[in-house]
């Protein structure tokens, strides 16, 4: 992928954080965390949103063993796409 491409992609990442599309929390407002699968970038959870009890799926990815950090965002930000091609969820 082209340096111009990789930018673009951090540019939607942060575009898409900043107008709330991908939503930031902390782990203090996720609860009941349960390990559902785990791979080569991350680890997948089944867990709870504290204050409405909302049940979400959450991944953390690892940030070391696959490349830099801007190889990493480019696929988080190919999946994030690619989910919301498919899914009518009311945020990733």
């Amino acid at each position: 992928m082209s340096q111009t491409q990789d930018h673009s992609s951090i540019e939607w990442l942060d575009k898409s954080v900043k107008e709330g599309v991908i939503k930031c929390f902390s782990e203090s407002d996720i609860l009941d965390q349960s390990v559902i699968g785990c791979g080569g970038y991350g680890t997948v959870y089944k867990a709870k949103m504290r204050h409405t009890e909302t049940p979400i799926i959450m991944k953390t990815l690892l940030s070391n063993g696959h490349g830099c950090e801007e190889d990493m965002l480019k696929d988080l930000v190919t999946e994030v796409r690619t989910l919301s091609l498919f899914y009518c969820l009311p945020f990733i």
